[in-house]
């Protein structure tokens, strides 16, 4: 994960496209964070979209031999200092110089960049966001003189109908997703840009895996809420090694049409994010959907069994399940079976 992060980050400076910034974000924000342990103290080796079990038993249907799911804090040889550099390559990455002798907005965190513009001038622009489980970006510029020079913000492919708005003024252009918002003007201190974007629930189907489903939302993919034990096998009291087991069901399938989502799937809540709101119980943003039980998808050992062919018809009764960020979740269905809505 932090080598595909590393290689898009260095594909987004050699070429300039949003493309290789949107794929960045997607690792970064989906599969990296439950990698590790929520302290990020212990990581495993394999993360899946459906990993339903991540146990030091071994009893995986995986080409090497041992545990590979479990959350180790010794024994992942090279992931053990390989894994420290995401974050801060992420980081490294935010800001970029442009060869206008402007600054682009890459990668969206909250943060303060200081950089020198136009004809060496020093500027500074704090950025504050909730992104990426908020869809508002502000920021501020500090200058200790007015300076002309351009402010590149990309706009994610997924985010349809941005907007800008420059101390308050809604601007009249429009911003193409999977581009940059291009703003040249004369800038001053306390001046102040707003991004808004756009995120929409959407479900990507996957034929070649039963035409099961995935739901999006701008830049997070979601997964079934699933409760989580969490039991130590190893390590010390400092660095323990720990397995996470379910504590409920998986085995749901999504009564959704994939023309409509919106119409089966809602956002249930969304607040401020926790110093650390990739966990399970923190997740800032939680969706809500119903889903029906399949008997006939079962354990596989310690795995999900293989996906039943779909769209299947219900059996039980619909229920209303959570759906959580895939980076809060280390228990995980993300990939769906779809089941078809008997009403």
């Amino acid at each position: 994960m932090v080598e595909f992060m590393n290689s898009d980050e260095a594909l987004l400076k050699i070429t300039g496209e949003g493309k290789y910034a949107d794929r960045c974000e997607e690792i970064a924000f989906n599969s990296l964070p439950a990698a590790l342990t929520p302290d990020l103290k212990a990581l495993h080796y394999l993360t899946a979209p459906d990993l339903v079990s991540c146990d030091s038993s071994g009893e995986h249907d995986f080409q090497n031999e041992g545990t590979l799911v479990s959350y180790d804090p010794h024994s992942y040889r090279c992931c053990q200092h390989n894994v420290a550099f995401g974050w801060p390559y992420f980081a490294e990455h935010l800001w970029l110089a442009t060869a206008d002798n402007g600054l682009a907005a890459a990668l969206y965190s909250p943060c303060e960049v200081k950089a020198r513009v136009a004809d060496g001038a020093e500027v500074r622009i704090a950025e504050d966001t909730w992104y990426p489980f908020g869809e508002v970006i502000d920021f501020t510029v500090r200058t200790d003189r007015e300076v002309e020079f351009p402010l590149y913000l990309r706009v994610p492919e997924w985010s349809k109908d941005a907007a800008v708005f420059i101390n308050g003024e809604r601007q009249p252009v429009e911003f193409p997703a999977g581009h940059y918002a291009l703003i040249r003007r004369s800038w001053r201190n306390g001046d102040q840009v707003r991004l808004q974007l756009a995120p929409r629930i959407e479900l990507t189907v996957w034929p070649e895996w039963a035409d099961a489903v995935s739901v999006r939302r701008g830049p997070l993919w979601f997964s079934l809420k699933i409760g989580e034990e969490w039991k130590r096998y190893g390590g010390n009291d400092e660095w323990p090694a720990l397995e996470v087991l379910p504590t409920t069901p998986w085995n749901y399938g999504l009564e959704v049409d994939p023309a409509h989502p919106e119409a089966a799937i809602s956002v249930e809540s969304a607040g401020a994010p926790a110093y650390q709101p990739f966990a399970l119980e923190a997740a800032p943003i939680v969706l809500k959907t119903r889903a029906r039980r399949l008997p006939d998808w079962k354990w596989d050992g310690r795995m999900a069994g293989k996906m039943p062919a779909g769209p299947l018809r219900p059996g039980g009764a619909a229920e209303e399940v959570r759906l959580v960020p895939m980076g809060c979740a280390r228990l995980r269905i993300a990939v769906f079976p779809r089941v078809m809505n008997s009403e």
